[in-house]
């Protein structure tokens, strides 16, 4: 369904092309890089931080732990940083050996972790906290 919606010409092509291959990352399919170069190609010159931590994924499921920091820094700049963001980033700060910054971002995951379930609905809190 993504794929027939990105057919259609709207303002968020770029965003279905990302959460495409978010989906696709996830299904640990290759066609996700196509579907990332699609969104860069979407954004004209336009920078996306969710584009960036997708990326960023597919950088530290390769192996290649320098460009994942790079691209979840920029994302990191880009959006506020949600929990998983963080865990991802000090993961890919010590595989990288840059402990200290690990330590910090993981401290501030935790932190953010509280206030995002502090935020939820008390309905949601036991999903909430099983996933944070």
């Amino acid at each position: 369904e993504y794929r027939l919606a990105l057919r259609e010409p709207t303002a968020e092509q770029a965003l279905l092309a990302n959460n495409l291959g978010a989906i696709l990352l996830d299904a640990n399919d290759p066609a996700a890089l196509a579907a990332f170069q699609e969104t860069v190609r979407l954004l004209d010159g336009r920078d996306l931080g969710e584009l960036r931590y997708n990326l960023a994924g597919l950088a530290l499921r390769e192996g290649r732990n320098a460009d994942a920091v790079a691209d979840m820094e920029q994302a990191r700049n880009l959006v506020t940083p949600a929990a998983p963001l963080l865990i991802d980033l000090t993961r890919a700060y010590r595989e990288t050996g840059r402990l200290a910054e690990a330590s910090a971002t993981l401290a501030e995951a935790a932190e953010r972790s509280r206030v995002d379930l502090a935020n939820t609905a008390s309905a949601y809190r036991p999903m909430a906290s099983q996933r944070l």
